[in-house]
């Protein structure tokens, strides 16, 4: 029933409908408010009286811990016996507290199930954000309340203080524990220090550290120095060596070398010749007279040079004077590297042993400064410690209950039962109840029940009313029932009428027994306007999925096409296809394809097991089967099977919440109406209908399916 209330009213109910409900459940409404409302006041009656009394503590914080934030000793101090205020709230509520309270009040414990129900209750909160405690007591009896809002705080402040008091002398103890342990590692780590000195004769490691840096950084100079010299001895001897290596072994006797210089000088002139060539010919041609003339001039200058090649006399060489000089002093410079070299290891030999020494001093002074730094330690903790039992043994001498009370507790005053509050609120509940039933009530008879629901909320003629129909096939070819077939040719003879009436005006009239029949010439029987361009093509659809509306297409096709008629049964349920598995052809190729221009309608128009029914099937079920039924491609797919066929029959997916059946309705314009007795609600099956009208298409009327007073009768 919550369910149906949700669906049937969610989104849409207004002040409108909560009125309308209640004029039409408004003896249900009263009946649960008056209920409710005797209820409230049986229950006032038999509760017993209640009193408060309140009374209102502030709980003072302690000062300070010694110590700061990232102070060691915190983890080992005292710790404050004042928790949060949620913490306070639960230990002054707890059983422990309550029993000794209500021994300082002087009350009696109680001992039966029925006193321990009496007893008082106690409330605790805080006032804001302050450490003001506001205690309430409940109680039957008064003077139980007030005594104990008295003794409460009273019994709280000794719980503090006993556990602080337990927090110092617990805390006192341990830090004299660390004291005792400390003291001993002092003494232990001062014997270290005193052995460590006397073992390697060290007084004050830092002034002979300092004496072996300098020694070891004269050293490292020493070295640096000796380095330089070795690498200027080297660098002096290189530069002997090359000159030795320019100098050639022999030289010519003076003649000689005049002769050559002369036959140098004239290749050069000639090269000067030649080169001057190159440059007239960026200007002149080969035949020109300033080239001629420089060619005479580089024959004559070559014709000299062969000349004096061969007056050019060879004459002995002699070896070369200066190779005594630098051999000399290349032998002095050897000495002088070899000198170098011998005070360089010298030097980084005392360097060596300079450094050595130095680093053992580190680590001697390394050793020193850690037992120096871990007395030092020593002494810092045991002086703080000293100093945090000091201050704790003062807090202890010091010490006050923290829990003050800053309102006495109050005279008791009666808080329970209120008789106004109670009537009031179950006159509320009953309202809200009994709006609650009446909804329920409403929703329930709020479905389509029968043809003349169907008739009253659509405002259409009933063509056809069907009864429930147990059999294995819905089709009636296949039942085996003519009665079946007839009521589906009456449906067809009533689609024709309900045709003509719409189109000349003739209509329904109420007869005496209470069903509709057409006035006019008209006979059941009469056959369907099949050149009739706008009865040419139906559309059948519902309010929702599963009132039958494509067992009504199958059928319907059927008994046109069993009259001799060309028929093609559509399936534009692109959702969720059926007609494919009534009449066994394979769903894929179908009309989806058609519209995605993925194959021609010739191609998926399927013959089935009647005579003169085609079948196109939906085809493969697409993403966006709204945008395919509302395309171009729709209407000339509607268009040629009109040509195809004397009627085309589309089958379509449930009208209300869908846009599908919406856009093919404006291509059809043509629609049959199914719905089912029980089934869809009335408010639904009206908005369904009321988007088709919209579209501007024209309802012919209602075929009530699954009506179990269904009978034929014939006009």
């Amino acid at each position: 029933m919550k369910h149906e209330l949700q669906e049937h009213y969610s989104g849409d109910l207004s002040f409108r409908d909560l009125v309308g409900i209640f004029k039409r459940q408004w003896p249900l409404t009263l009946v649960t408010v008056v209920l409710f409302v005797v209820l409230a006041g049986v229950y006032t009656a038999i509760t017993p009286s209640k009193y408060r009394s309140t009374a209102r503590v502030l709980i003072e914080n302690n000062p300070a811990r010694s110590g700061g934030q990232g102070d060691p000793l915190s983890i080992i101090s005292y710790q404050e016996a004042i928790f949060d205020v949620p913490t306070q709230i639960q230990i002054m509520q707890s059983p422990q507290i309550l029993n000794d309270a209500a021994v300082q009040a002087q009350l009696i414990a109680p001992q039966t199930q029925g006193q321990l129900e009496s007893a008082p209750s106690v409330d605790v909160k805080s006032i804001g954000d302050t450490g003001v405690l506001e205690i309430n007591v409940d109680s039957q009896n008064p003077e139980h309340t007030k005594k104990l809002a008295d003794a409460l705080p009273i019994v709280f402040g000794r719980y503090i203080q006993s556990r602080q008091r337990d927090a110092l002398g617990r805390a006192i103890s341990y830090l004299n524990k660390r004291l005792e342990d400390e003291t001993k590692e002092l003494a232990k780590a001062q014997t270290e220090l005193v052995n460590f000195r006397k073992r390697y004769n060290v007084v004050d490691s830092n002034t002979e550290m300092g004496i072996r840096v300098s020694f070891d950084s004269a050293a490292q100079q020493q070295v640096a120095q000796a380095e330089t010299a070795v690498q200027a001895a080297l660098a002096r001897l290189q530069e002997l060596e090359v000159q030795r290596a320019a100098l050639p072994q022999m030289i010519e006797q003076p003649s000689t070398v005049q002769s050559t210089a002369e036959l140098e000088q004239e290749k050069g002139n000639l090269d000067r010749l030649l080169a001057s060539r190159r440059q007239l010919l960026l200007t002149y041609n080969e035949n020109s007279l300033a080239i001629r003339k420089i060619d005479e001039q580089i024959a004559s200058q070559k014709q000299y040079i062969e000349n004096l090649q061969k007056r050019l006399l060879v004459k002995p060489s002699i070896k070369n004077p200066q190779l005594d000089a630098l051999d000399a002093q290349i032998v002095a410079a050897k000495a002088e590297l070899k000198s170098a070299r011998a005070q360089l290891a010298a030097a980084q030999s005392q360097a060596a042993q300079r450094s050595s020494s130095l680093m053992s001093m580190q680590s001697l002074a390394k050793q020193q400064a850690a037992l120096e730094s871990k007395v030092a330690e020593r002494e810092q903790t045991i002086r703080r410690l000293s100093a945090t039992v000091d201050d704790l043994v003062l807090r202890d001498n010091a010490l006050k209950t923290p829990v003050s009370v800053v309102m006495a507790a109050s005279d008791p005053v009666k808080i329970a039962p209120k008789l106004e509050m109670n009537l009031a609120v179950g006159a509320l509940f009953g309202l809200v109840f009994g709006l609650m039933l009446a909804m329920a009530r409403d929703t329930l008879q709020d479905r389509v029940a029968s043809d003349r629901d169907a008739k009253h909320v659509s405002g259409l003629d009933i063509l056809a009313r069907l009864p429930v129909v147990k059999r294995a096939s819905p089709l009636v070819a296949r039942s085996g029932d003519p009665l079946a077939l007839d009521r589906y040719r009456l449906l067809r003879s009533n689609m024709a009428l309900a045709h003509e009436y719409q189109k000349n005006g003739t209509g329904l009239v109420r007869a005496e027994d209470g069903i509709d029949v057409f006035d006019g010439e008209f006979h059941p029987t009469a056959v369907m306007p099949y050149n009739d361009p706008s009865l040419k093509a139906v559309m059948v659809t519902s309010t929702f999925a599963g009132e039958g509306k494509s067992v009504v297409a199958a059928n319907l096709a059927t008994a046109m096409a069993l009259d001799g008629r060309s028929v093609i049964l559509v399936d534009a349920n692109l959702r969720m296809p059926t007609v494919h598995r009534a009449f066994g052809v394979e769903q894929v190729p179908g009309l989806s394809e058609v519209l995605n221009g993925e194959k021609e309608l010739e191609e998926v128009v399927k013959d089935s097991p009647i005579q003169n029914l085609r079948v196109v099937p939906a085809g493969t079920l697409p993403s966006n089967p709204s945008g395919l039924i509302a395309s171009d491609r729709m209407v000339e797919t509607h268009e040629k099977l009109k040509e195809m066929a004397d009627v085309v029959i589309y089958d379509t997916v449930s009208s209300f919440a869908l846009a599908d059946s919406q856009a093919l309705a404006a291509i059809v314009g043509t629609v049959l109406f199914v719905t089912k007795v029980g089934g869809p609600k009335k408010d639904d099956m009206r908005e369904a209908i009321s988007t088709l009208k919209m579209t501007k298409a024209r309802i012919l009327g209602i075929v009530v399916n699954r009506d179990p007073s269904a009978r034929v009768v014939l006009s």
